[in-house]
């Protein structure tokens, strides 16, 4: 599949402003541990402001594209995706703020 100009500058940008939201955690974790907030309670406010977009993207990609209906997870999928979830986002963001 061919890119056009458009898709790549858009690449870029949202690339651009991933690593500058990312490199802006640590400025609002020494601020907030400046004010007496805890590890828990900041990973606890972190993922209640990811929630709405990992709802929305959830949402856009379940729904039906050029005719074709996604398939629904399994059991087994929604079990790997909690256990990737624990370890993969709670664990590593609870180790690098307590870090």
């Amino acid at each position: 599949m061919q890119k056009g100009p458009k898709s790549v500058a858009s690449g870029v940008l949202l690339g651009m402003l991933g690593a500058i939201a990312f490199g802006g955690k640590a400025i609002i974790v020494k601020l907030a541990y400046r004010h007496g907030v805890d590890a828990v309670t900041l990973i606890m406010l972190r993922m209640l402001f990811a929630l709405p977009f990992f709802t929305a993207i959830a949402w856009w990609t379940s729904r039906p594209r050029n005719g074709i209906t996604p398939v629904p997870l399994q059991v087994r999928d929604w079990l790997g995706i909690f256990g990737l979830g624990v370890t993969g986002y709670y664990l590593a963001s609870f180790l690098d703020f307590a870090g």
